[in-house]
């Protein structure tokens, strides 16, 4: 498998509308919001990582209903950041597109509600700026499969009261059961398994080079850590490949 640099910066080199905003401030309620463009932000500030699941659970999801509802937004799409080492907070961005005056004008009581309920500590509408109509075809894209994985997402935790373990949710188990076999019955069922199951090989190996690259970028991680990361893997690929000719020879004798 071959992957030209650029394809690799372009999995984790964050483009202007990625870029994450720092702690922010609620906006007075008779404060109106300036600079309307086809895109922006909503910076929701909670307590933690458990606080971001209860607000995606208790507000992203039935504002994302009602934004794929209307016939003057489209893409809803939510991200979080509390699992960033450099973060001392919980953040949920949501990101809005289309007439987005007139869907902050709608949902804005339900945020001041949520801060005065304090499950929200603050938040701020963002505007980037940015029309669709400046998209190319591979930002058209590059939205859109955020806006498909935002679904899923929303669909795996209305399935689940709470999400099972990442690896293995049964440790005593032959074969491992955890997210990661959502995952992969996912890529299954969108075929995404050709060449005998390279490609889904292909895909995975694609996301880990952009998830070492975004580490190596981080200052909290760095190339000591990234390094350290890529070694404890070579380690473990070594170990595996031991054990899978040891498995085609007891194969051949039996």
């Amino acid at each position: 498998m071959k992957l030209r640099g650029s394809e690799l910066l372009g999995t984790v080199v964050a483009s202007v509308l990625d870029e994450r905003p720092g702690r922010h401030k609620i906006q007075d309620a008779g404060e109106k919001v300036a600079n309307m463009s086809e895109l922006k932000k909503v910076v929701f500030t909670v307590a933690d990582v458990e606080a971001e699941e209860r607000l995606i659970r208790e507000y992203v999801a039935s504002a994302f209903q009602r934004i794929e509802h209307r016939d003057d937004a489209q893409w809803p799409i939510f991200n979080r950041y509390g699992q960033d080492p450099s973060m001392d907070h919980g953040e949920v961005v949501f990101y809005i597109f289309g007439d987005t005056e007139a869907v902050v004008s709608d949902e804005r009581p339900r945020w001041d509600e949520l801060a005065a309920s304090n499950r929200l500590d603050e938040w701020e509408v963002v505007d980037t700026g940015v029309e669709i109509a400046d998209f190319d075809e591979r930002q058209r894209l590059q939205f859109r499969l955020r806006y498909a994985a935002s679904r899923m997402s929303l669909d795996c935790l209305d399935t689940f009261d709470s999400l099972p373990d990442a690896l293995d949710e049964f440790e005593d188990e032959v074969y491992t059961v955890g997210w990661g076999s959502c995952l992969h019955h996912l890529i299954n069922q969108l075929g995404y398994q050709a060449n005998g199951g390279e490609e889904e090989i292909d895909l995975l190996f694609q996301s880990l080079v952009g998830r070492l690259y975004a580490m190596n970028m981080a200052p909290s991680y760095g190339s000591g850590v990234t390094v350290s990361k890529i070694e404890e893997l070579k380690t473990e690929l070594d170990a595996l490949s031991t054990r899978l000719q040891e498995q085609e020879r007891d194969q051949q004798t039996t």
